[in-house]
């Protein structure tokens, strides 16, 4: 196995002296993230992936299984940011952007880059995961299985919408309402929906009185009549 690449960024901060005193030095932030890049059709790790800052500069490399691992050493106050771009030789490069809140504390994340080759029809993906203890390989790839377990939900979603313009859907016994940007799942196909706040239909009614492109918003509510709403563009 190949040795991972790990090099160490520091972001500084400048600060400037009026005539009373300095401003106080910050603390000094660690991020630590790990993470897996793969083939975005395929789901297989891709060796030799590279990641940079948004200064250009390398921070990783991925080893054969497509693993790497990144320290940021974040000397700043106020909101975390920071850029990521992966790139590989035959496939499309992806640029991840962070705004994260003023934490104080140490940061653990791992990322799931999902690489578009250029021959390939498949979508590039992003995926994060947090609330982990550390970002070795087997937490990294633990967590990947769920990942993928999403993924694959998502194709089937895609493949329920193509070539028709319904809104609700019966997908591996579970019953959901869709639009063009995301999915909701529902609890049972008799749920009661309100449209447009006017009307208060069954789930399994919907599809023939809204047509998925004319859907605004959808989302769960809590009232005595129905469980969620669908907005349209009147």
């Amino acid at each position: 196995m190949r040795a991972i690449i790990i090099i160490t960024s520091t972001t500084f901060l400048l600060f400037g002296m009026n005539t009373v005193r300095a401003q106080a030095k910050p603390e000094m932030r660690n991020i630590d993230l790990g993470g897996l890049i793969v083939d975005s059709e395929t789901l297989r790790p891709i060796e030799g992936a590279k990641i940079y800052n948004e200064n250009g500069e390398k921070l990783a490399v991925t080893n054969l299984e497509g693993y790497f691992k990144i320290k940021l050493n974040y000397l700043k106050k106020g909101e975390i940011t920071f850029k990521l771009k992966v790139e590989k030789e035959e496939y499309a490069p992806l640029e991840q952007r962070e705004l994260w809140g003023d934490r104080e504390d140490n940061l653990i994340a791992a990322y799931y880059f999902g690489l578009k080759h250029k021959r390939s029809k498949s979508n590039p993906f992003s995926e994060m995961v947090t609330n982990i203890a550390d970002v070795s390989l087997s937490i990294v790839n633990q967590n990947f299985e769920n990942i993928k377990m999403a993924l694959t939900f998502e194709e089937k979603i895609e493949r329920a919408k193509n070539g028709n313009d319904k809104i609700y859907f019966e997908i591996d016994n579970g019953f959901y309402v869709v639009n063009e940007s995301g999915w909701i799942k529902l609890n049972s196909k008799e749920d009661h929906i309100s449209i447009d706040g006017k009307k208060v239909v069954l789930a399994s009614q919907i599809n023939s009185l809204i047509k998925r492109k004319n859907v605004k918003g959808m989302t769960p509510i809590v009232s005595d009549v129905a469980s969620f709403r669908i907005d349209t563009r009147n």
